[in-house]
């Protein structure tokens, strides 16, 4: 009898109909960048988007699985300089015919001096995962800007 109920679960796990997540323990460890987006403003300034995805090391045996990552958005001025960065980091779950944002967290740098925040906050939107965030620089100048990683239904992540 163990023998038929361990060949019916071996079985469903293959087939797919039963998620099993092999990932690796390390594999929140590893990072790929899937895109990199660079926009030039007219007064000289670059924004740059980058969308990463953890690496697992082995793949999900279903359809159906989680994909975690991140959509990071870099604000350069004319000189090179790192003004600030938005991160949004959204954990997903996809079925193949749908998926959901689980949770979103975002996280802020500011690496030249004048800048400040001045609010952010992140939120799930349906497959979406959302950050918002204000900055201010000691002249007045207020910048906001949304980063948006989007996961579709076979969880790929833009």
């Amino acid at each position: 009898m163990k023998k038929i109920i361990c060949g019916l679960l071996t079985a469903l796990v293959l087939s797919g109909l039963f998620p099993v997540n092999v990932f690796a323990a390390e594999s929140s460890e590893k990072v790929t960048v899937i895109s990199k987006t660079e926009t030039v403003l007219e007064d000289g300034s670059t924004i740059i988007e980058m969308v990463f995805q953890d690496s697992p090391l082995l793949q999900s045996f279903s359809a159906a699985g989680s994909r975690t990552g991140g959509k990071t958005v870099k604000y350069i001025v004319e000189n090179g300089v790192v003004s600030w960065t938005v991160t949004v980091a959204g954990a997903f779950f996809y079925t193949g015919t749908s998926s959901r944002c689980v949770d979103a967290k975002y996280s802020y740098s500011i690496n030249a001096v004048g800048w400040s925040l001045v609010s952010g906050k992140a939120y799930c939107s349906i497959n979406q995962a959302i950050a918002t965030a204000t900055f201010r620089n000691s002249f007045g100048v207020t910048q906001s800007k949304r980063a948006i990683l989007t996961c579709d239904n076979n969880g790929n992540l833009s």
